[in-house]
């Protein structure tokens, strides 16, 4: 973490820097008309531009440091996060068999229930209760 804070303060100055040098290059104004001014302020801007492109540059890579820094970081946390992941999709999937076979359980004990009330009660009502529980049971097992 104190890596982190290092680098983070590392890029504030890159950037304060840059600020810095482009508020300077903003202060050059207009390329003067006189030959030896023109070129003294073409040697500025161009040192500016360098300067500016440069501490730019350094900026974003201190930035991708801080990133890694922080992936390393969190890395371990990362892997137990997986592991656990990995955990309770196994627990999902029990669960998920669990759930089918209580289904088919359930579909059995209602194909048992029409068959008793078919065989206590015989009338077509009850026998097409029978028939679609027998239904139910064999796509529940298909």
């Amino acid at each position: 973490m104190a890596a982190i804070t290092d680098l983070k303060s590392a890029q504030a100055l890159c950037d304060a820097a840059a600020d810095a040098a482009m508020d300077r290059l903003l202060a050059l104004g207009i390329r003067p008309a006189d030959a030896a001014a023109a070129a003294d302020w073409d040697d500025q801007d161009a040192l500016l531009k360098s300067k500016i492109s440069t501490l730019s540059h350094l900026s974003s890579s201190i930035g991708a440091q801080i990133v890694v820094q922080a992936l390393e970081d969190v890395w371990p946390q990362l892997d137990e996060l997986d592991q656990v992941t990995a955990a309770a999709q196994a627990s999902i999937a029990r669960i998920e068999r669990i759930n089918r076979a209580l289904t088919v359980i359930a579909s059995v004990v209602t194909f048992a229930a029409a068959v008793v009330e078919v065989s206590t009660q015989p009338t077509v009502g009850n026998a097409g209760k029978v028939l679609t529980a027998f239904k139910a049971v064999r796509t529940q097992i298909a």
